[in-house]
């Protein structure tokens, strides 16, 4: 399967370009792609993609270990917004939460964010609310734009400062302040840059690290279960686009899932259920990444047999796939309009979240198929034309649901960016980078997809 925009995994024979954009290298210096594109032709070791000084860091991870003790260090002084503004910005907040559901199926999380405001030392969650509230009010009011832009800025800069501030006191913060505080900072870092860099950081360092610091048994119900649910996707998103494992395949989060999926409506358990799903062919991804790498310095045969447990593993995981589609048929068309916003959007989000990750299975062995029939073993890749029914799926369903449902957008990137990899005609390219502009708008982010695909496409 093609990397995602922020794959981190290890690059041994292609220049850092070639890797990035998916394209065959030649392994001269400067290659041909590189000379044709006009950009830098580097060789390096595989290394982070986000460069952190450790020593300056503040993580969630000593949450479980840190002292209850009252602080003899003085509380932060940053300054907080007056009544007036924070309500002006509030008001947009509203607005971007109402536009922008991350689950689909659950009641609007700006309540719970509200109940926490101002309660935390420091008001670095105040801050954050504040940095997308003026964020989404310069998207929407031009005569204040600038000063607003100006303001979002601020704010996201005092909530980092007045965070880090509050985790280098011994009395540790609240876990949920920090969890909200720093998931909201990484929705500006998709909104504002266009690098995906500060998303990262926010999401390894801060959301989560402190989700497996806090651990499931702090997300069994309320405002704990609430959180995981809304963070649930984003880390979900992450671990498939760098290609890495994620906690919530560990046998303690997997039980989370199950439970609160069993205590849920059956629409909406549907969505859970395909979630996990997607947890697993993510892990099996990685798998089968670290076994093909064994190809460069073992034999072939060598490595059979853990090849041929990958293999079974993926058929399995296409059974279980089928078996979701039989249970939850979740049929799209005229029948839609009789459902309730909820239902709508936990229904076209399943069905986009299913063509995609159908597609992402067979590219796990697809892409490097030669090794597969080399070992005389099965796979479950799909034929060409079920892919582009996949395909069509999604982008039928994004382009319904940016104009139809309160699903973020942020949630379609990943299935375009599949439907990307597999589109060949220009009228689906231009179709796709459409859809891609439209998120764009709200997410800049959206940017670093189409340059991606760009450099996808011109090397077919």
């Amino acid at each position: 399967m093609p990397t995602g925009p922020f794959d981190r995994r290890s690059r041994r024979s292609r220049c850092s370009a070639c890797a990035s954009s998916h394209l065959k290298c030649d392994g001269a210096s400067p290659c041909n792609n590189c000379q044709r594109r006009n950009v830098a032709c580097t060789y390096h070791r595989e290394k982070l993609l986000i460069k952190l000084d450790e020593s300056k860091m503040k993580t969630i991870v000593s949450f479980s270990n840190r002292k209850q003790t009252q602080s003899s260090a003085p509380t932060p002084q940053v300054l907080v917004p007056s009544l007036s503004t924070l309500s002006r910005y509030l008001y947009y907040f509203d607005i971007f939460v109402q536009r922008n559901n991350f689950v689909a199926s659950t009641a609007s999380y700006d309540l719970d964010v509200k109940s926490l405001l101002g309660t935390e030392p420091g008001c670095y969650l105040v801050h954050a609310v504040t940095a997308l509230g003026a964020l989404q009010s310069s998207r929407l009011s031009l005569a204040t734009s600038h000063d607003d832009s100006r303001t979002a800025i601020k704010a996201y800069s005092s909530s980092v400062v007045a965070l880090r501030e509050a985790m280098a006191q011994l009395t540790a913060p609240s876990r949920l302040h920090v969890l909200w505080t720093t998931l909201l900072l990484g929705v500006f870092e998709l909104m504002n840059s266009e690098s995906g860099d500060g998303w990262l950081v926010h999401m390894v360092h801060g959301t989560g690290a402190a989700l497996q610091a806090s651990g499931p048994s702090s997300c069994m119900s309320g405002p704990g279960q609430s959180f995981f649910l809304q963070a649930r996707v984003f880390e979900v998103s992450r671990a498939l686009l760098l290609g890495e494992s994620t906690f919530l395949s560990n046998p303690e989060w997997i039980a989370l899932s199950e439970s609160i999926r069993a205590n849920g409506r059956d629409s909406h358990r549907s969505l859970d259920a395909l979630l996990d799903l997607i947890v697993r062919c993510s892990n099996l991804r990685v798998k089968t990444g670290l076994l093909t790498e064994k190809l460069e310095y073992e034999a072939h045969d060598s490595i059979r047999y853990d090849a041929e447990v990958l293999a079974m593993e993926g058929l399995q995981l296409r059974l279980a796939l089928n078996g979701w589609r039989e249970r939850w048929p979740l049929p799209w068309g005229p029948d839609a309009s009789t459902l309730t916003a909820s239902d709508a959007n936990t229904t076209a989000l399943s069905n986009i979240f299913f063509a995609a990750i159908s597609i992402y299975l067979s590219g796990v062995f697809d892409y490097e198929v030669l090794h597969w029939r080399n070992w005389g073993l099965s796979v479950p890749t799909l034929q060409e034309d079920q892919v582009q029914r996949h395909v069509q799926t999604i982008l039928e369903l994004v382009r319904f649901a940016l104009s139809h449902t309160t699903i973020s957008p942020l949630l379609f990137l990943f299935s375009l960016r599949i439907a990307g990899a597999r589109s060949y005609d220009w009228r689906r390219r231009e179709e796709i980078l459409d859809l891609l502009t439209k998120i764009g708008e709200q997410f800049t982010i959206a940017n670093v997809f189409k340059t991606e695909l760009g450099y996808v496409w011109q090397a077919r």
